[in-house]
């Protein structure tokens, strides 16, 4: 008991371009799509006590197989491709109890669970509860996968468990190791650059789910997940600013060079990607995590006349494929991305695209990042266009790539990197 509550102590501690244009130049900038529906911001005091709370009801569980059941169970559904547990979209899910001819939801089993007075419990807690949904409503409880299928294959009646908390300001490239209890309070240091020998269950923020308040939520393009009792939850996917045109648009004649944009119908696509090496992995991703997912903005400018507009694709990247996981070590594998942009026409969109690659960690801040295009047309114009992206403090940057119209777009097409990711784009 004093090392958990010395643990909470501790925990609360710690927690304490402008436009203009010349003849033949012009310089835009734009936003992308509907990060102003996104309005949801951390209150990190109550947030901090209401998910130490989470963790000590956790803590007081790791020696009981019917809630390890319920966690496997619930996180094997891969709900948002990794092995995560929403606590928002759990509390009323039904538990089994060995020991009892009825089941409770998960947010029955929780309330006892919780260090609190007798007479404080049936008040207080379903307070805590409702507050938790209020005040954490991304916090999650996780398996992260440690090597392939650790956590299909996880045995929650024997194997020896332990469990980690993610602060709201873990970021891998300032944290060197994070603490984890097992479930006589004990701790251990677990390094991020290593891999567990046990399992390990983390208690920290989705990074795929997005939240809106639900006023907000009405005129979103997005799809909606689930309807909470504060917000909306939806699930990140690829959304755009661009709509693909049913105009009749006459393409380029084909060159002298053969270029494969003129002399093909159809769509550029996001074909393949790879971390440039192992280190470039644990750059923007480590194991407490879960699976490495990129945001990836595509900026291209659209010409009317001498106008430039500036325009942006969003594509949202699965997160299983980057990776595979051993015992002592991850491998960095080619994952079969596959993901339609849309139709290059040279004389609206010009010579070159940026692709911009996030991978998202989620955080309880934005803030803007901006990513510039100069681009050139086959009549000389030139003219460069700004896109403004809100993303989370979490974030981590994974580099900027130029894609050019006369690059080769059959088969694999052609091969950029960004230092940190390496991708191929082509053209079907």
């Amino acid at each position: 008991m004093k090392i958990r509550n010395l643990f909470l102590i501790l925990l609360m501690i710690s927690a304490m371009v402008f436009a203009g244009c010349e003849k033949n130049e012009m310089q835009t900038e734009a936003n992308s799509p509907n990060e102003s529906n996104r309005t949801f911001v951390y209150n990190k005091g109550k947030y901090e006590l209401y998910s130490k709370k989470l963790f000590d009801a956790v803590l007081n569980s790791l020696d009981d197989n019917d809630f390890k059941r319920f966690i496997k169970t619930e996180a094997i559904k891969q709900f948002d491709g990794d092995y995560d547990v929403l606590l928002a979209t759990t509390l009323e899910q039904k538990i089994e109890i060995s020991q009892k001819s009825c089941n409770l939801t998960f947010g029955e089993y929780l309330i006892p669970k919780l260090e609190e007075s007798t007479q404080k419990v049936l008040h207080d807690e379903i307070n805590y509860l409702d507050s938790i949904l209020k005040y954490c409503p991304l916090i999650q409880i996780s398996v992260p996968e440690l090597e392939e299928s650790s956590t299909e294959d996880w045995d929650y009646t024997s194997d020896e468990v332990l469990l980690a908390y993610l602060p709201t300001e873990f970021d891998e490239k300032t944290y060197d190791y994070i603490t984890a209890y097992n479930k006589n309070g004990e701790t251990v240091q677990l390094s991020l650059d290593t891999l567990p020998s046990v399992t390990v269950i983390v208690i920290g923020n989705n990074e795929r789910v997005e939240i809106l308040n639900q006023d907000n939520s009405k005129n979103s393009n997005l799809n909606l997940y689930y309807r909470g009792k504060y917000y909306d939850y939806t699930l990140s996917d690829s959304y755009q600013s661009y709509a693909e045109t049913t105009e009749n648009i006459t393409t380029s004649e084909k060159g002298a060079n053969s270029i494969d944009r003129d002399n093909y119908s159809g769509k550029d696509y996001l074909y393949k990607g790879k971390f440039e090496s192992r280190q470039a992995f644990r750059q923007v991703e480590s194991w407490p995590s879960g699976r490495p997912e990129f945001k990836v903005i595509i900026v291209y400018s659209d010409r009317n006349g001498s106008t430039l507009t500036a325009n942006s694709v969003v594509k949202i990247l699965s997160k299983d494929g980057w990776i595979k996981r051993y015992v002592f070590y991850t491998d960095i594998v080619t994952k079969t991305i596959d993901v339609p942009v849309f139709t290059w026409y040279k004389d609206r969109f010009g010579l070159y695209m940026k692709y911009h690659w996030i991978e998202q960690d989620n955080g309880d801040t934005s803030s803007e990042v901006s990513t510039t295009l100069s681009n050139e047309y086959s009549d000389s114009f030139t003219g460069s266009v700004t896109v403004k992206t809100t993303i989370k403090d979490g974030d981590d940057e994974a580099g900027e790539a130029i894609v050019e119209y006369e690059d080769p777009a059959h088969g694999e097409g052609t091969w950029y990197s960004t230092g940190i990711m390496t991708f191929s784009v082509t053209k079907k």
